[in-house]
């Protein structure tokens, strides 16, 4: 369900995407070649990725690959250094499921909606939870920032717009 993020990393075009065997992919645009793989999920990636600079942000809400018992994760990738065909983790959150909204990115804040429909910034550089607002029941959209605002829907039909300025002060 998502949608692929084209982005020019170490001087070539490169496709990124989650992909349905829980694995985030980069792909050369040029060659039509693999150029990295991370696997995240025991089961298919629905949200998309965000790209800002070498940085690639990417969450699931269903099992992890690895010995982590906490459903979903919130990774941040550096897709500039490519290790043994896999990209580096900066860092990551286990347990924060969001599978189905993609995050948003301004300046250096990352805002996720989970499936419970919590809108939570994270610092982007660090994965830090900065604040949470919860905005209804469950989500599945995805927030959108325009003109120093962050807009998303909910399920139940309301439209959220929230002043970035205001999320900053309320940030410290």
């Amino acid at each position: 369900y998502n949608v692929p993020v084209v982005r020019v990393i170490n001087g070539q075009k490169v496709l990124m995407s989650g992909n349905g065997d829980g694995s985030i992919y980069g792909l050369s645009l040029l060659t039509d070649k693999k150029l990295w793989s991370y696997p995240l999920s025991k089961r298919g990636i629905n949200s998309s990725v965000v790209v800002q600079g070498n940085r690639l942000y990417a969450s699931h809400s269903e099992e992890n690959v690895d010995e982590s018992t906490a459903m979903g994760r919130l990774v941040c990738l550096d897709v500039s250094k490519i290790v043994n065909g896999k990209p580096e983790l900066v860092w990551k959150v286990d347990g924060f499921t969001a599978g189905y909204a993609s995050p948003a990115i301004w300046k250096n804040y990352l805002f996720q909606v989970d499936n419970s429909a919590n809108l939570v910034a994270f610092d982007a550089l660090t994965g830090e939870e900065f604040w949470k607002y919860n905005i209804g029941v469950m989500q599945r959209a995805s927030p959108v920032v325009v003109d120093n605002k962050l807009m998303v829907s909910d399920v139940d039909g309301k439209f959220h717009i929230l002043s970035l300025f205001f999320i900053l002060l309320m940030l410290g």
